[in-house]
């Protein structure tokens, strides 16, 4: 069964700024979309559906998340760069999370600076793993691994 089918007859959530949020038939997955809007407004509400989901996922069991920010809008700005560490500290402070985190990239420079702060934040969150992928099927086969 290939990756992609266990979101093939999902209902995706919508959500403002053109951000998407479908979780797998079986519950295991979530993947968040985005268009690449780099606005703060847009920044913010991404952040809130990631929190949201990690803040509801079930305790005890493994957040298995996919970043689909493959759009060509997508990039970087020190705003979106700090938001990050709030989310390896959610799942510090739900001590019973771990989470799986497979991020989808294509900008190669967005790929290395992504890969640096992931290397900076990495060492002080031992209850994250993620990994940087070039697209979907390939991070979700990783997830459900």
């Amino acid at each position: 069964m290939q990756s992609s089918s266990v979101f093939a007859t999902a209902d995706a959530e919508q959500f403002n700024y053109g951000i998407t949020r479908v979780q797998s038939r079986d519950g295991r997955v979530v993947i968040i979309t985005s268009e690449g809007d780099m606005t703060r407004h847009a920044i913010d509400e991404w952040y809130d559906v990631v929190h949201d989901t990690l803040v509801n996922w079930s305790n005890g069991t493994t957040v298995r998340l996919c970043l689909d920010l493959t759009h060509p809008n997508q990039g970087v700005t020190p705003y979106s760069m700090s938001r990050i560490p709030e989310l390896y500290q959610l799942a510090e402070v739900k001590l019973d999370m771990k989470a799986k985190v497979a991020i989808v990239l294509r900008n190669w420079l967005v790929i290395r600076i992504f890969t640096a702060i992931f290397k900076h934040i990495r060492e002080n969150h031992i209850n994250v793993d993620e990994k940087i992928f070039h697209t979907r099927d390939e991070a979700s086969a990783w997830l459900l691994e």
